[in-house]
């Protein structure tokens, strides 16, 4: 089940939350025992307590293996972005693929559907893009 309702979190074994805020969302009574939960959001929209809870799962960010160009790694080179050789964030990475693709359909604006979802996955798969590691360190 995908939702935007707060209350219908604490439902949830599974959490994936990704905006574009700045602000705390999910706090600790939002979350029930034994969850896990994935935080895309850069900074955290997850609040400090619930992300060192001993019951919780926390996963911090998505990580994505860029794909191979002309039998060459890609990789983007910054001190202030903890990244390895040939990965990317999975929001930079979307964007990414989109410019790859040559889209020209801005459909990433406003409500979120599975049909959108499943579309980007494949469109990424397509392009080369994979699931990368599992970030644990701070963005930030």
């Amino acid at each position: 089940m995908a939702s935007n309702d707060i209350k219908m979190v604490k439902n949830c074994d599974i959490i994936v939350i990704g905006t574009n805020s700045a602000k705390v969302i999910l706090e600790t009574q939002h979350v029930k025992k034994g969850a896990i939960i994935l935080d895309l959001s850069v900074p955290s929209n997850t609040s400090l307590e619930l992300q060192n809870r001993e019951d919780i799962t926390f996963l911090k960010g998505g990580i994505v293996q860029l794909p191979i160009y002309n039998q060459q790694a890609q990789h983007i080179q910054s001190s202030i972005i903890p990244l390895d050789e040939g990965e990317a964030f999975a929001c930079m990475a979307e964007t990414f693929g989109l410019a790859f693709n040559e889209s020209k359909k801005h459909h990433r604006i406003g409500d979120l559907s599975k049909e959108q979802v499943e579309s980007t996955l494949d469109m990424m798969k397509r392009l080369g893009f994979t699931l990368g590691r599992v970030k644990v360190e701070n963005s930030l």
